[in-house]
């Protein structure tokens, strides 16, 4: 009987070798607990969110002439509780 021409490039013991591999990795076992590492994962995005956001706050001033007048705008609709209509100077700004 002929033998058959075995055409795999790869030689049978690795191929075995290959086969004995698991399919999924093992789990690693963590030390800390999973709520644990959710929250020191929150407060670190929750330092460098304050870190951005105060930084450089207060050191410039408003820049004339428009962020002054903007930021007038907004005081005076805080100040008469007036939300829809805008105001300077307590006239409406439209």
């Amino acid at each position: 009987m002929p033998r058959a021409l075995d055409l795999c490039a790869v030689p049978p013991e690795l191929n075995r070798a290959v086969e004995e591999i698991p399919a999924s990795p093992p789990q690693l076992a963590l030390d800390v607990p999973r709520q644990f590492l959710i929250v020191a994962g929150f407060t670190g995005v929750m330092v460098l969110a304050a870190f951005l956001f105060f930084f450089h706050l207060g050191t410039y001033g408003l820049w004339e002439p428009d962020e002054a007048r903007y930021g007038e705008i907004a005081r005076e609709m805080l100040a008469s509780h007036n939300f829809i209509v805008p105001h300077l100077n307590y006239v409406p700004y439209v």
